[in-house]
């Protein structure tokens, strides 16, 4: 039992750590970015069909370099650009100003990191390696589609806290938005990968052998 806990805590160590690093530094892994980024701006646009939504990527203005591990939710109020770029016409000017305002959200932070724990967790979970893929799969599934779920209520905030004509909620509205938000932080995202666990790893996994082993002994 001791054993198998030591390199359960060892295996995930090594691999969250091993995972943390690549999917933060090593170019290939940091395109996988480029998804989160891809479902944030499917996701918000088809919710939110009243709004002009544009995912676009992060430019360090320091080094001048993109980073993919962040990126900016762009929105606006498609009448009100129709308009400033109609009066930009008019007006003969080669450009329109949009009137248009972002979000910038870490996608690492928000998106890898929940993510990878969960993987980091069932792969060092002691299990059959056909129902770890399958738990895996659902588990990822679910808590996928709760980031973004996260993700869309930030914008809906952002958009109405913005006032540009659409989405605008009201002040009760907006408050019972925000305690939602507020408690949906990287902490519950970790928690909830952590249930995921507990449903479809752990209680599937030698530990719950080991366990059933020690309270039978105590009962004796």
């Amino acid at each position: 039992m001791l054993r198998s806990l030591l390199r359960f805590i060892l295996l995930f160590i090594v691999t969250y750590g091993l995972g943390a690093y690549a999917f933060s530094k090593l170019g290939i892994f940091t395109s996988f970015h480029a998804f989160f980024r891809n479902s944030v701006e499917f996701v918000v646009s088809t919710a939110l069909p009243s709004c002009e939504i544009e995912a676009q990527k992060f430019v360090d203005p320091i080094t001048k370099k993109e980073d993919k591990t962040m990126m900016y939710l762009v929105y606006g109020n498609p009448f009100l650009m129709k308009k400033a770029l109609e009066e930009a016409r008019a007006s003969g000017q080669g450009y329109a100003t949009m009137p248009t305002k972002s979000i910038q959200f870490k996608l690492f932070e928000m998106f890898t990191i929940p993510l990878l724990f969960l993987i980091s967790i069932f792969i060092a979970t002691p299990i059959a390696v056909r129902q770890k893929l399958k738990g895996l799969l659902w588990s990822a599934i679910i808590l996928l589609v709760f980031l973004l779920f996260k993700v869309l209520l930030l914008a809906l905030f952002n958009i109405s806290n913005a006032r540009i004509g659409v989405y605008e909620l009201t002040d009760a509205s907006m408050s019972s938005l925000n305690t939602l938000i507020s408690m949906f932080s990287l902490g519950f995202s970790m928690s909830l990968a952590l249930i995921l666990w507990l449903i479809w790893g752990f209680r599937k996994s030698s530990f719950i052998h080991y366990l059933n082993q020690i309270f039978s002994n105590l009962s004796k």
